[in-house]
């Protein structure tokens, strides 16, 4: 419709009621919603969940396009009519991230370096986006991320809680915002956090779209690039081997650091460009354009394997030697500027059946022999056939109306 440049007055796409159970083929979704992110739609676009009305009306309308009646003026069909206001632009919005802090027991209890223990932190950003931001739901990327980063909280805090059990890293659990806006929240809870708190940062590891490595190949360790520290090289070292052991396809990918431009393009480059090691662990091998991952298709058994984000937080745990989330600080969205943000994400669709406009003509020709027929019988009763059909008759004209003879 959009490359023929047909004339059309809106969009409406039903999509089915058990959508979230699986089963579905969601690339074509995939597709349509990457050209409604990308692509300036001049026509309104709305998303609509099946039900019996809607799908009726879809039954009715694959019957006569197969007749070879496709709706039309002539044929009949339905109208569409969607009540809502006007979206009305909204100001930036306010990101807020989310931290957890686990203290560590230094080495030598009593000893100055107490104070300035190492930190190892866990990422994943918590939000998600879609072209129907109402339906968003981005169970993979990152829901998958959010639970693995919660279940380790959990498990280590419990560690934690015992001084014999308690590691001599200082453990950071953040959930961060705006991820799907160039990692703004990332970006932002760098830029207040306590220069002492990130210098003894020695690791940064964010986690994204974990949950789907067993359908779309294993698990891949992005890093802006090879690792000097020799304990980061083990760690690195640990991961493949714990990885192996679970039978969990892994790999390191490298990629650099495009210090020149303002987008990056995993969350852990945020980090990078503050010199802080960091490496993204991922099932895609690659990162997603701006705004290139579906929300809407991402939900449900299609996207997540429940089993999979379970063995990477087994993966993760193996790998490394007060559960209280607060929040870290709140932001204007400043670092989201570049995108415009719209109210009223939902709205009320009403469907009406309607008639050929044959039917229409022949109405309004049989109403008006109707009233034709009727104001004759009127008319003859009153007035008589004589005075009646004098009506029609045309009226002599006078000598003096016609005007003088000319000579």
């Amino acid at each position: 419709l959009l490359d023929n440049k047909t004339p059309i007055a809106g969009m409406v796409f039903v999509l089915p009621l058990d959508f979230d159970g699986g089963g579905y083929n969601l690339e074509p979704l995939r597709e349509v919603e990457q050209v409604l992110i990308n692509q300036k739609i001049n026509v309104p676009v709305y998303f609509a969940m099946e039900n019996a009305d809607l799908k009726q009306m879809v039954s009715d309308l694959k019957g006569m396009v197969a007749a070879g009646t496709p709706p039309s003026p002539t044929t009949g069909g339905y109208r569409l009519v969607v009540t809502s206001p006007e979206p009305a632009k909204l100001e930036p919005p306010t990101l807020e991230n989310y931290q957890c802090w686990l203290p560590g027991t230094a080495v030598n209890p009593g000893s100055p370096e107490k104070v300035s223990l190492p930190t190892i932190a866990i990422v994943a950003y918590y939000d998600t986006l879609a072209a129907a931001p109402g339906m968003a739901v981005g169970a993979d990327a990152n829901g998958s991320g959010v639970a693995a980063i919660l279940e380790l909280a959990r498990l280590f805090s419990r560690l934690y809680a015992d001084a014999r059990t308690r590691g001599s890293y200082n453990l950071l659990f953040v959930l961060t915002s705006a991820g799907s806006l160039n990692y703004a929240g990332a970006e932002h809870w760098l830029a207040s956090m306590d220069a002492r708190v990130l210098e003894t940062i020695e690791f940064v590891l964010c986690l994204d779209s974990i949950g789907s490595w067993g359908k779309t190949g294993g698990l891949n360790l992005h890093i802006s690039r090879p690792p000097k520290d020799t304990a980061i090289q083990q760690l690195y070292g640990e991961f493949k081997s714990v990885a192996e052991d679970l039978s969990v396809p892994f790999d390191v990918v490298h990629k650099k650091v495009n210090i020149s431009s303002p987008h990056v393009a995993w969350e852990h480059e945020q980090f990078a460009k503050r010199r802080i090691v960091a490496a993204t662990l991922s099932a895609r091998s690659a990162p997603a354009s701006p705004l290139g991952l579906s929300s809407l298709a991402d939900r449900g058994s299609d996207s997540t394997n429940a089993t999979s984000v379970a063995t990477t937080v087994r993966l993760l745990c193996s790998s490394s030697h007060a559960d209280i989330w607060v929040p870290a600080a709140l932001f204007e969205g400043t670092g989201a500027t570049q995108y415009t943000f719209y109210g009223e994400t939902t709205a009320k669709l009403e469907v009406y059946k309607v008639a050929s406009i044959v039917f229409d003509i022949w109405a309004a020709l049989f109403i008006t022999i109707y009233l034709v027929g009727l104001w004759f019988t009127l008319r003859l009763s009153t007035k008589g056939w004589a005075e009646t059909m004098a009506l029609f008759k045309a009226q002599p004209i006078s000598r003096k109306q016609r005007g003088p003879k000319a000579n």
